[in-house]
């Protein structure tokens, strides 16, 4: 018995050993892709026609139809993607006939970098079809890769959406600068889809989810919420509050930061959008979808509402740094013609509510952020003043005024940004609660 285990770990250790000398020998000294995501972000506003496609698309759900992807649309969302994780990087190339795709992955720093690059190249066919795949100097079989992903999405949804997506392309059609998918009807893809919950998973989370519930249905409770005119969100964040602090010093055990967390996921549902509740779960009642008569405003405009929310929603559900990316990609979009226009305006309350997540993910200080927010008389406890920030910028505007996101222009103008934030009572509070007492 002895030594049959003996031999089981023996060969563990061998398996490991290999992986690891395997995956150490196809790293790379070079990264294969050196794109700077400032200038990648710089096509941002190309990506607004692209989800006008994709909302044109839905209406035609019943049709068959061609989607047009341009090269400068998918590097912007590469670009997203380098600005969001640093360590990351990816860049498009479309030819006539042939398109390709590399990543790179900055493994490890220091004096001699490794770096994992991935190769993926495709050419026109019918259906999906991979023509090469290579991990570093290790090349792999490329629709085997394709399944194995495809596999993936649909284990990760438990669900088979990714596979009944890729049976809807027909045609994968190559033009200079462009790709053309061919989609037959998606309508009963498009249904399935709205089924799934992609949201919080996990026994731990269950308790979230619960709590998110719960504070929706007290929030469509209020009195503000049939309200034929918007009020300021104060109205709705005040008692939500309240309502937290009391039911956890009525507890035993109360898991603060938590019900912190759960709450502001509640108002980003209800005063945010709707939709936020896909990233959640089951929380809106059966055949029913909680939201004020209407949306709470800050400085009188539901916009910065739902940049705040939905920000902070953001930020507690994904990891550090996505829902900034996220929010300056979107400004960025606005350029474009049409758009709004690049605003500061939008982007102080993204960063507030970034701050604001940030802060509720900090145990230490959970209870004093439950019992300030529930005797707040004002927004402006914890949303900066926008007086003065520019908004309404086109692409010219922006790039005679800025360049670029990586000028030291407009890190001045983002630094100025965050000084107001920092500025909020509520942060200046919790910050001088942490000095108080070094070890929190």
């Amino acid at each position: 018995m002895f030594a049959v285990l003996r031999g089981f770990v023996v060969a563990l250790l061998v398996f490991v050993g290999a992986a690891c000398a395997l995956f150490w020998w196809v790293l790379e000294t070079e990264p294969a892709v050196q794109a700077n995501s400032a200038q990648q972000l710089e096509d941002a506003d190309t990506v607004k026609a692209l989800m006008q496609q994709l909302q044109l698309s839905s209406v035609r759900r019943n049709q068959t139809q061609h989607v047009s992807l341009y090269e400068a649309q998918l590097n912007s969302l590469m670009g997203l993607v380098q600005r969001a994780r640093p360590h990351l990087g990816g860049n498009v190339s479309l030819r006539e006939q042939r398109g390709h795709v590399a990543f790179t992955w900055q493994v490890w720093k220091g004096a001699s970098p490794r770096y994992l690059n991935v190769h993926i190249a495709a050419k026109d066919s019918d259906g999906v079809q991979l023509d090469a795949v290579s991990v570093g100097r290790l090349p792999l079989p490329a629709n085997t890769v394709l399944e194995l992903l495809v596999w993936l999405a649909d284990w990760h949804t438990q669900s088979d959406i990714a596979s009944q997506f890729v049976s809807k392309i027909s045609q994968v059609r190559f033009l200079p600068e462009q790709m053309v998918l061919t989609l037959q009807p998606v309508d009963a893809l498009l249904q399935q889809l709205n089924t799934i919950r992609t949201g919080i998973a996990g026994e731990e989370n269950e308790f979230q989810r619960q709590r998110v519930a719960t504070y929706l249905r007290f929030l469509h409770g209020l009195p503000a919420a049939s309200l034929s005119s918007a009020s300021d969100l104060n109205t709705f964040l005040q008692p939500l509050f309240e309502r937290v602090r009391r039911e956890c010093e009525a507890a035993d055990v109360c898991r603060s930061m938590e019900e912190n967390q759960a709450a502001i996921l509640a108002l980003a549902v209800y005063a945010g959008h709707h939709r936020v509740a896909n990233l959640i779960g089951a929380v809106q009642p059966p055949d029913q979808v909680l939201l004020p008569k209407r949306r709470p405003t800050l400085h009188g405009r539901t916009d910065l509402t739902q940049h705040f929310l939905i920000s902070a929603a953001l930020q507690i559900l994904a990891q550090q740094g996505v829902s900034s990316a996220i929010g300056e990609f979107k400004e960025l979009m606005d350029r474009a013609n049409g758009g709004s226009g690049y605003s500061f305006v939008d982007l102080a309350a993204d960063m507030a509510g970034i701050s604001l997540a940030r802060w509720l993910a900090q145990p230490t200080v959970a209870q004093d952020i439950q019992r300030h927010l529930a005797s707040v008389e004002s927004s402006a406890d914890y949303f900066p003043g926008i007086e003065g920030l520019p908004e309404g910028l086109d692409k010219r505007q922006f790039q005679m005024t800025y360049g670029n996101i990586d000028s030291q222009a407009y890190r001045q103008q983002v630094a100025q940004i965050e000084q107001r934030v920092n500025r909020v009572p509520l942060f200046q509070q919790l910050r001088q609660r942490q000095s108080a007492d070094p070890s929190e």
